[in-house]
């Protein structure tokens, strides 16, 4: 039976790479190629980024795409936007044409066992909440809430919700809700 023997990738790459007769390269010499492997410059699972308190610095300016109209506004929720330090007038707006100010809402339909029979996302996700938080954010929504993994439930509470909703303003901006 032949034994499998683990070559070091240090020591493959000196196999597989070209010979040289110079012991070190010359300044005149070409770096190498754009797909020639290199040592990994960050660990393979990098830390999660730290939830800031101040709003991101390059914060985007809505107000062109923000309607006039102040009928589509939230105005019962904004002393919870304002307490949890979202821009209030942007996510007055964010919530009404999310989830028309309902912290109830969902973006499916259940059949009688609890599995999804439709959702408006293409990708099957699901979007709970007064800022439809999208189910993708399960990790996120975890560590904010502090619930167990997968128990999304918990974006129907207004804090848990809007407390999400920062952590995606302070890390990416409006974009996460297509503004």
């Amino acid at each position: 039976m032949k034994k499998l023997v683990a070559i070091p990738i240090l020591t493959l790459t000196l196999l597989l790479a070209p010979h040289t007769t110079q012991a070190h390269p010359t300044p005149t010499d070409h770096p190498p190629a754009h797909n020639a492997l290199k040592p990994l410059s960050q660990p393979l699972s990098a830390p999660k980024p730290p939830i800031r308190t101040q709003p991101p610095q390059t914060a985007q300016k809505p107000s062109k795409r923000i309607p006039s109209d102040l009928t589509k506004r939230c105005p019962k929720w904004h002393h919870k936007f304002a307490e949890h330090g979202l821009p209030v007038k942007v996510f007055s707006y964010i919530a009404w044409r999310e989830s028309r100010c309902r912290p109830n809402a969902i973006n499916a339909r259940f059949n009688s066992r609890g599995e999804v029979t439709w959702t408006l996302n293409r990708d099957g996700s699901i979007d709970r909440g007064l800022i439809q938080v999208n189910s993708t954010w399960v990790t996120v929504t975890s560590q904010v809430c502090k619930a167990p993994r997968g128990q999304m439930d918990v974006l129907f509470d207004v804090d848990c919700n809007l407390a999400v909703a920062r952590y995606l303003y302070d890390n990416g901006g409006l974009g996460h809700w297509g503004m």
